[in-house]
């Protein structure tokens, strides 16, 4: 495994921290320190060039600060996390993934060849899907209605 690999089995998600590296060492002698900071834009030193005042004018007024932080946890079930049911439509038995709260379900492509092959007519519309964030994409869809025990 290599230094900070994160792997997940399917079951539980784990991190191992990396063993201690041996120390590099070199022929000459390495500075320890950092150089300072320098716009790459002009050469101002002390900033950066997304904060300089001289390359980036309306950026050298900002205040805010940007922290990025996650708490992870991990838990164990033996509860599924698909919904799979067992159903009949056309004589055909099958068990699918379904969200069991939906009023819509859109089949694949066997699905729809064993609709085909049943007879069933199909209409073609229109079809708006909202996503995350409030999005809606919409597309050409082949609809029908079949009866689900």
């Amino acid at each position: 495994m290599k230094a900070s690999e994160t792997v997940n089995d399917g079951r539980q998600l784990s991190s191992r921290k990396p063993e201690h590296l041996p120390k590099r060492e070199y022929s000459h002698q390495v500075p320890n320190e950092r150089s300072p900071l320098r716009c790459y834009g002009c050469g101002r030193q002390g900033v950066i060039k997304s904060r300089c005042p001289t390359c980036n004018p309306s950026s050298s007024h900002r205040t805010d600060v940007a922290t990025n932080y996650i708490n992870a946890y991990t838990v164990q079930t033996r509860i599924p996390r698909l919904t799979l049911i067992d159903i009949t439509f056309c004589v055909v038995k099958r068990r699918v993934c379904a969200d069991t709260g939906s009023s819509h379900s859109i089949a694949g492509e066997r699905m729809y060849q064993v609709f085909k092959d049943k007879g069933l007519l199909f209409q073609e519309t229109t079809l708006a899907v909202s996503l995350a964030q409030d999005q809606q994409i919409t597309g050409e869809a082949l609809t029908t209605q079949v009866m689900v025990i």
